[in-house]
């Protein structure tokens, strides 16, 4: 995108790497959080409200175990590698990963409505805000944490628009039989899923491990 561009000349190659390897391992949570139920809710040919808040309360409390145990080394991570920049990366890449996990299940529910209007204001809107903020952010100076400001608000806005467009707030509410059932039909797509991404992103990971962070970004 343009706003990339513009990072790119802003920010060094180094400063790429070292959010990317920390970017990497909260897709692959974040493909765990999602349990394969964003499939499911827009499969299932009749899903209650009952349905919907279960497999929401699912998604958003496995994001969360994972987002807080993976925030809990990040200050060993700090002492080990000696990098007070992962302290700050690792905790907001866990909060913009759940965020980011609740927005693709409000996403899901749009498109199961085929509101695919709602979805596409609310990839420019957030795209375009956040770039600009990370554009600014690198002007200023912060380096690495310009990134960091492009993902947590993307993730931010994301969310608030997917959740006002959707016109739903969950209940409290869980049912057994539909979870088991949705797990049922989501864990193999969790599965896959995991498996494509690892795909995608292996390269990326060796990269880093051989090569170092610089030539990662």
């Amino acid at each position: 995108t343009l706003f990339m561009l513009v990072l790119a000349r802003l920010l060094t190659p180094a400063d790429f790497g070292f959010f990317t390897s920390i970017a990497i391992l909260f897709t692959f949570l974040g493909s765990m959080a999602g349990l394969g139920l964003n499939g499911a809710i827009i499969q299932f040919r009749e899903v209650d409200d009952t349905a919907f808040s279960t497999a929401f309360w699912m998604v958003f409390l496995c994001a969360l175990v994972l987002s807080v145990t993976a925030s809990l080394f990040a200050s060993a991570l700090t002492e080990l590698y000696s990098d007070p920049r992962i302290k700050v990366l690792i905790p907001s890449a866990a909060l913009s990963m759940l965020l980011g996990v609740c927005a693709s299940f409000y996403a899901s529910l749009l498109r199961r409505r085929l509101c695919i209007a709602a979805l596409a204001k609310r990839t420019i809107v957030a795209n375009t805000v956040a770039g600009a903020a990370a554009v600014w952010a690198a002007y200023a100076g912060l380096g690495v944490y310009a990134l960091v400001v492009q993902q947590l608000l993307g993730s931010l806005l994301s969310m608030i628009l997917v959740y006002r467009a959707s016109s739903w707030t969950p209940s409290l509410k869980f049912d057994t039989a539909h979870a088991c059932n949705m797990l049922k039909f989501g864990m193999p797509l969790c599965g896959a899923d995991f498996l494509t991404k690892y795909n995608r992103e292996s390269p990326k990971i060796f990269v880093g491990i051989f090569l170092g962070v610089e030539a990662l970004g």
